[in-house]
């Protein structure tokens, strides 16, 4: 279904709406790829052609040791992925990403995790968050994106973790602190399908009003 509603979205907003760089949708935070039009769903699912099984590719990463994150700063993790390339479980083309991640923290409202497709598309995993006061960290917390969905796993992934010192007010975090947290282990999950990539799955027939470019359809104040 997920296949299938990616072909009869209505872009929303003109100025907010980005093309993801390494696939052929249209994706913002605030709205996701757009708006699904009921009509048009069914009229493409008495065409659509099924799409393979999902596989699902898992990768460990190496960190020793510790990545150590300064106070106010960031780090990142560059991941190489041939996404299971020659076996069982190779996947050609992404549906969604997740990240499995351990981080302490001094503050874990302070931190923001982001993560960069091989296509260039960025996501934002984690933000900051101004109520958040543990100091527990992140322990094999797994977080997960869509916007990759349609592009070619393999390539540099780049994990992005950063302080963001001062978000939290409550946090009573020394001026001198020698650390703001590490990052402990990382583990990138690609789910997806092999053979042709997305936008090949059942080609697009010529439906009136199916997505093919960014233009708005949409405005965003229907949605206020």
């Amino acid at each position: 279904m997920a296949h299938c509603s990616g072909s009869i979205l209505r872009v929303i907003t003109p100025a907010a709406q980005t093309a993801a760089p390494g696939g052929d949708l249209c994706q913002r935070t605030a709205y996701g790829f757009g708006l699904l039009d009921a009509g048009l769903m069914v009229q493409q699912a008495a065409l659509f052609n099924a799409v393979a099984p999902q596989r699902r590719c898992t990768q460990d990463v190496t960190l020793d040791p510790s990545r150590i994150l300064s106070p106010g700063g960031g780090i990142s993790v560059d991941i190489q992925s041939e996404a299971c390339r020659g076996r069982t479980n190779e996947i050609s083309s992404l549906e969604h990403v997740q990240v499995r991640v351990s981080v302490s923290a001094a503050c874990r409202g302070d931190l923001s995790i982001s993560l960069e497709s091989p296509g260039g598309t960025v996501s934002l995993l984690l933000d900051a968050r101004p109520n958040d006061a543990s100091a527990a960290g992140l322990k094999n917390w797994t977080l997960m994106t869509v916007h990759c969905w349609g592009e070619g796993p393999r390539g540099l992934w780049t994990l992005r973790v950063t302080d963001r010192r001062g978000t939290v007010r409550s946090c009573a975090r020394p001026s001198e602190e020698e650390a703001a947290g590490a990052l402990l282990a990382v583990t990138l999950v690609l789910y997806g399908t092999s053979g042709p990539r997305r936008a090949a799955h059942g080609k697009r027939r010529p439906l009136a009003g199916t997505l093919n470019s960014c233009k708005p359809e949409v405005s965003a104040e229907n949605f206020l």
